[in-house]
Parts: C-alpha cells; sequence; structure tokens
C-alpha cells in the first residue's frame, strides 16, 4: 500500500571542533515535507490468540537547490566544511524500516481483540549532502558528506480491534 507521510528531519552535525549544532533538512535544505511512501505489511494468524507480523517501510528523499544558510560542517576527516548560503546543495535522506513482531490476543469475543505485542524493528538511515564548499578556506572543492547508521530497535505495542460485523475480526 502507499500512505502520505509528514517529516521534520532535523540532523546535529558536528566534529571535534564543535560546528553546525542543528540543520533542518526541510528548511534549509529543500526536502518535501511530505510525501508518498511505500508500505507493505503481513501477518500471519497461526492460532486463534496467536499472530505474527512482518512489514516494510521506505522513505527516499531527496532534493536539488540553493541552501538557504550557511552551513559549517567540523569533519574529522576533511577538516572544516562550509556551503555558503545560496549554493547548489543536493541533499538525501533515506529511511528504510522492518518491523517483526508477535502478538497474543488476551481478549476476544467476536467483536473486541486485544492483544499485546513484541518485536524488533530493523532500522537503516543515511543522511547526506553533496556541492561545492569551502574545505579549509579553499574555495569551490566539491564534497559528498554521507553518513548511514543501522540497528534494531525494541518495540513493545497494545492493540485493540472492533469489528463493526463479525466477519471483520
Amino acid at each position: 500500500g502507499a500512505f502520505i507521510s509528514d517529516f521534520d528531519t532535523k540532523a546535529g552535525v558536528t566534529g571535534p571542533s564543535g560546528g553546525e549544532a542543528n540543520i533542518d533538512f526541510e528548511e534549509v535544505l529543500g526536502l518535501a515535507a511530505d510525501q508518498e511512501s511505500f508500505r507493505g505489511d503481513l501477518a500471519w494468524r497461526f492460532a486463534p490468540r496467536h499472530r505474527v507480523m512482518l512489514g516494510y517501510y521506505a522513505f527516499n528523499r531527496s532534493a536539488q537547490g540553493a541552501s538557504q544558510r550557511q552551513i559549517e560542517i567540523d569533519d574529522p576527516d576533511n577538516g572544516l566544511i562550509v556551503i555558503d548560503a545560496g549554493a547548489t546543495v543536493q541533499s538525501k535522506f533515506d529511511w528504510q524500516l522492518v518491523p517483526v513482531s508477535y502478538a497474543y490476543s488476551f481478549y476476544k469475543t467476536n467483536d473486541i481483540e486485544v492483544s499485546g505485542s513484541l518485536g524488533v524493528h530493523w532500522v537503516d538511515l543515511t543522511l547526506g549532502l553533496s556541492g561545492n564548499a569551502t574545505v579549509n578556506g579553499v574555495a569551490n572543492t566539491f564534497v559528498n558528506e554521507s553518513e548511514s547508521i543501522s540497528g534494531p530497535l525494541p518495540v513493545f505495542g497494545l492493540r485493540a480491534d472492533y469489528a463493526i460485523t463479525p466477519s471483520w475480526l
């Protein structure tokens, strides 16, 4: 399926000597705040009160435009990187999520079901910037900075379902 998401992406970009505290990817770099995204979910009820769920969500956003303000990045490998206000910058924010969980229905009637769940969400995030910048005082240097992180997030849940007709639950 698909759904529309609303984003407010801020990233702290600092290095050994400090640098920019926060970059708002929508306001400063032009990423769209809302976007249609792919979402897929599967559920298998292997017994009347037990089910497992698996999903996949993908949010891949990119933009190219003029930076709305100066951005300073203190990179430990390259030194001070300064992207001037008005400079053309390509930015990206990619986020994939794979939730896996188990649910047990501890209250179940013909029209109401209440369950508790536990699981893990695997998340994969990538933030990136590229464009011309001043690096250690040298102007018009092309930079391509990107950071990625992946890992599991534990999830605990409580869910309630109500069937309008008996065949819906």
